[in-house]
């Protein structure tokens, strides 16, 4: 079984390297690595179909700790009533597809968006609180645009979700809390808002005693978790993940071993 690392990506190289080039081009602001911040914690909020459940337990952590959002879980959580506005949100995506998360920005929020997101999109935020960071382990020809231009090299996670673990580090957390980074099916959605048709290809994965179904870019996702995960005390820091998803499975697990049946 292949194992994705560092980016699942719909387009191609090239069109991340113009992305990365129309950024530096922009001259926008970087993200910098800020000083830690003991015993604070970080409330990762993804898409993913349990974050809807989860509304409550969110509304009652939030008023201590900041939420960071995940591409379409900006606007869900904006839309609510009363809205919870997360301090920070975070886009990894190249994909121009992206134009239409993250519509109903707000002075609330600081947008930490990847230099490699399509250009329309840094463009709309660009007139809101934004600060803008490499993607590591991805295309070579991008390098030079990072050491000549002193950009925050961003590692670690295949998706928006995880790779907003780090980004938390990069601002000075050490103490995480996910939210709708599930990766699985719940009740048959992908995700808890409305939300394109995904990967029609759906996997069946064992763990334990549970099975989960998966879209290739879901597996892909547990599996680069599960390699965070064996990490994660070498970094110094905790991650409590929250639904009933996979990765909160595998999270109760020392070495979660996903075991494929279709």
């Amino acid at each position: 079984m292949a194992v994705y690392l560092h980016h699942f990506s719909n387009v191609s190289a090239e069109i991340r390297l113009n992305n990365i080039v129309s950024a530096v081009r922009r001259n926008y602001a970087r993200l910098a690595p800020e000083a830690e911040r003991p015993g604070q914690e970080l409330l990762i909020v993804a898409g993913g179909p349990s974050m809807p459940g989860m509304l409550s337990l969110l509304r009652a952590l939030h008023p201590v700790h900041p939420i960071l959002a995940v591409n379409g879980a900006h606007d869900f959580l904006r839309s609510l009533d009363p809205p919870l506005l997360p301090e920070f949100a975070v886009m990894l995506d190249a994909d121009p597809v992206m134009r239409g998360v993250m519509r109903h920005p707000g002075p609330e929020t600081l947008y930490l968006m990847a230099n490699q997101c399509d250009p329309e999109v840094l463009s709309a935020l660009g007139r809101h609180r934004m600060l803008l960071w490499h993607v590591g382990g991805d295309t070579g020809e991008a390098e030079p645009f990072t050491s000549e231009s002193n950009w925050t090299v961003v590692h670690n996670g295949c998706t928006g979700g995880l790779r907003a673990i780090s980004l938390g580090m990069v601002l000075g957390y050490r103490r995480f809390h996910l939210f709708g980074v599930d990766s699985c099916h719940l009740d048959g959605k992908s995700h808890g808002y409305e939300h394109a048709p995904g990967q029609e290809t759906r996997l069946e994965v064992r763990l334990g005693g549970g099975s989960f179904r998966c879209e290739p870019w879901m597996l892909a996702q547990a599996l680069d978790f599960g390699q965070m995960l064996a990490k994660f005390p070498s970094w110094g820091i905790t991650v409590r993940v929250h639904g009933p998803g996979l990765l909160a499975a595998m999270s109760c697990h020392p070495t979660p071993r996903l075991e494929l049946l279709s």
